[in-house]
């Protein structure tokens, strides 16, 4: 695996294990609401990660440049991962962030 392919899976895949390490932790140490929190954080930082790679256009400037000021550093544009892709890229994008997910809330539960 090449390095410019590894950069764009590292980040969903270091996300969704951070994210499910602590909701797993949440959920078996802490309060539920603390994990219900942090798990739509989670999974709404996701969503404007795939909003910005399927170039969506939302109806509000402000979260339009937060979105773009966030998810800028992607290494190929918009266009030609639509090319390149076309109807599988938003379920591949979203393989990396399941993964990690499911592993890091695997690991919350057993070592919580």
């Amino acid at each position: 695996m090449s390095g410019g392919l590894l950069y764009p899976l590292l980040y969903p895949l270091l996300l969704g294990v951070a994210g499910g390490l602590f909701i797993g932790f949440s959920i078996r140490k802490l309060s539920s609401l603390i994990a219900l929190i942090f798990g739509i954080l989670v999974f709404a930082v996701n969503i404007l990660g795939l909003i910005r790679i399927l170039d969506l256009e939302i109806g509000i400037p402000s979260l339009q440049n937060l979105i773009d000021l966030l998810f800028g550093f992607l290494p190929v544009s918009q266009p030609e991962l639509h090319q390149q892709l076309r109807g599988l890229l938003p379920f591949l994008s979203q393989i990396p962030f399941i993964g990690g997910f499911a592993l890091g809330l695997t690991l919350g539960f057993k070592f919580a």
